[in-house]
């Protein structure tokens, strides 16, 4: 190709995009000083509330313990049941039988247990005569003229 590498080529800006830049800086750094330079009065009962901070918390502005929360001694008894639950469970684990090392061999016991299935479909003794019918209905119909 014989073109420019500026007109094909993303590494270096234009000019219209260069001064496009530097002009969006400008406005915001202009927007920017005047918000700063010129704020918004503040009402007046807002400055006089800084100018007082309110007193310190004491401990009497605690509000009192909720009637429906478990003491300590029945989060205790809780906390134990569900560890006591957990032990039991992973004592009836332990107790399991073993799961089966040998697969071939479980395999061949549940083939000898197994029976095998009923027929599914009854053969007629005739089947040369079924199949010949079966044919002669499943030929195509004449073609019209």
């Amino acid at each position: 190709m014989n073109g420019c590498a500026g007109e094909f080529s993303m590494t270096r800006p234009r000019r219209a995009v260069r001064i496009a830049c530097a002009a969006a800086g400008f406005a915001l750094a202009g927007w920017a000083s005047a918000a700063l330079a010129d704020p918004a009065p503040l009402p007046a009962d807002v400055i006089a509330k800084a100018a007082h901070p309110d007193a310190y918390p004491k401990f009497s502005d605690i509000p009192a313990l909720p009637k429906d929360v478990r003491s300590t001694a029945d989060w205790k008894a809780a906390v134990v049941r569900e560890r006591l639950a957990g032990v039991h469970v992973q004592h009836l684990v332990e107790n399991l039988p073993p799961a089966p090392d040998d697969t071939a061999e479980w395999a061949a016991a549940a083939r000898a247990e197994a029976s095998p299935p009923a027929p599914v479909t009854q053969h007629a003794e005739d089947t040369a005569a079924l199949i010949a019918e079966l044919r002669a209905r499943a030929s195509a119909p004449p073609r019209s003229k």
